[in-house]
């Protein structure tokens, strides 16, 4: 009877582990598609002439790199699920999502200032009425720098996710392991 306590230990152990992991790459999953949809429709609906624009390339853009941003995070969440026991994934794979995750939104603001700068031109457009439309998108873009800057000088969020993602792994293969022997 202790024997089946243990098993029920391990699996919801291995459940509460592999929870998290799950329901972001079932929630990753449909947003991808969507944006695989956007781009087939960017390019269906838009004309030639307007395929040639900045603004056109610019969005194009920010979507395959929130494209590759989803894919990257449901590989490294897809990992965790379908092998819990394996080592940390690469340092390489890590780096790339997290540039992705961290760097994509300040390109993503540049593309709408650019937006706004083409519907508010400065030189035909009162200076006041150009700061009011600049000064929300300009405090969002400086706040983020702030934030990836401050992020890099202090790494230690970033340490201790691996932390505690190798501890978690290892207090599961300790259960499985322990439970084994005896």
């Amino acid at each position: 009877m202790s024997q089946s306590s243990d098993y029920q230990t391990i699996i919801s152990a291995f459940i509460e582990y592999v929870r998290p992991q799950f329901v972001l790459v079932v929630g990753i999953t449909p947003f991808c598609a969507c944006l695989v949809t956007l781009l087939a429709m960017l390019f269906a609906f838009s004309t030639p002439s307007s395929r040639k624009l900045l603004v056109f390339k610019l969005n194009v853009l920010a979507i395959c790199i929130a494209l590759v941003t989803g894919t990257l995070n449901g590989y490294l969440n897809a990992l965790g699920v379908l092998e819990p026991f394996s080592p940390l994934p690469s340092l390489g794979i890590c780096f790339t999502f997290a540039f992705f995750a961290l760097l994509s939104p300040l390109f993503y603001d540049s593309i709408l200032l650019y937006r706004l700068l083409a519907f508010y031109p400065i030189n035909s457009t009162p200076l006041r009425t150009v700061a009011k439309v600049l000064v929300l998108p300009i405090c969002v873009k400086v706040g983020r720098l702030v934030l990836v800057v401050r992020l890099r000088i202090s790494a230690r969020a970033c340490s201790n996710i691996l932390i505690d993602y190798s501890r978690c792994s290892c207090t599961i293969t300790m259960l499985v392991l322990r439970n084994s022997v005896l």
